[in-house]
């Protein structure tokens, strides 16, 4: 048991750490990076695929970049007004969006 998986004691605890900081990372992109950090700390790389597969409640804003709820209408960073814009926007002949 001294040798697990080739790493030795040392290799396994780097890994394990290393699963720790990218679950708090990713969690952190989604707003829950304490949520992610613990994933990362109990099930390794198994919790890392789970903190990417968590639904995040926030997005970046458009202007600063920062990260804010998805329910907000202004970004409490900036103060602009936070608008939802279609994803695909429809082009007529004459180049005129609609």
């Amino acid at each position: 048991m001294d040798n697990l998986l080739g790493l030795g004691g040392f290799g396994l605890f780097v890994t394990w750490m290393s699963c720790a900081i990218l679950g708090g990372m990713i969690g952190h992109r989604k707003g829950a990076a304490v949520a992610g950090m613990l994933f990362g700390i109990a099930l390794g790389p198994i919790g890392v695929a789970f903190a990417m597969a968590m639904a995040g409640g926030r997005g970046e804003c458009l202007y600063c970049m920062e990260l804010v709820r998805y329910q907000a209408k202004k970004c409490p960073h900036c103060h602009s007004e936070l608008t939802v814009k279609p994803a695909v926007q429809f082009v007529t002949k004459d180049g005129k969006a609609v």
